[in-house]
C-alpha cells in the first residue's frame, strides 16, 4: 500500500471523529431528557451538557489507572449480562403497560383470542427453554 504512514493518520483521525461523535450523541440524549422534565428546565442547557461531561470525566478516571483492564472486564461482565436481562424485563413491562390488556380485549373477540393464545405461548417457549438449556452442557 502506498503512503502507509499517511493511512495511519486517517485511521487515527477516523477513530478519533467516531469517538468525539459517540460521546456527542450521549451526552445530548441524556441533556435532552434532563431539560425536558419540570426541575431540568431551570438550568440552561449548556451547564447541563458541562456537568455531565464532568460527571464523565469523573467516573472515568478509575479505568485510567494500573487495574482500569480489570475493572473494565468486571463492569463489561456485569452491565452486559444483568443489566441487559433487567432492560429486558422493564421493556415488557413498558410494552405491558403502554397496551392495556382490557382495552384489546374490548376490541374484539379475535384481540382476546390472540392475546391470549401469544401470552401461553411465550411462557410455554419460556419455560421450556429454563428446562432444557441449562441441562445442556
Amino acid at each position: 500500500m502506498m503512503a502507509p504512514n499517511l493511512w495511519a493518520i486517517m485511521l487515527s483521525i477516523t477513530l478519533f471523529t467516531l469517538g468525539v461523535d459517540s460521546a456527542f450523541s450521549m451526552v445530548e440524549a441524556t441533556a435532552t431528557v434532563i431539560c425536558d422534565t419540570k426541575w431540568g428546565k431551570q438550568f440552561p442547557r449548556a451547564f447541563v451538557a458541562f456537568l455531565l461531561c464532568l460527571l464523565g470525566f469523573i467516573l472515568s478516571i478509575p479505568f485510567c489507572t494500573n487495574w482500569g483492564f480489570f475493572l473494565l472486564d468486571v463492569v463489561d461482565h456485569y452491565l452486559a449480562n444483568y443489566l441487559l436481562i433487567l432492560v429486558g424485563i422493564l421493556q415488557c413491562a413498558g410494552c405491558g403497560w403502554g397496551f392495556d390488556v382490557e382495552r384489546t380485549h374490548e376490541k374484539s373477540a379475535f384481540h382476546e383470542k390472540s392475546l391470549k393464545y401469544l401470552t401461553k405461548s411465550f411462557w410455554l417457549i419460556v419455560i421450556l427453554f429454563g428446562i432444557i438449556f441449562p441441562s445442556v452442557k
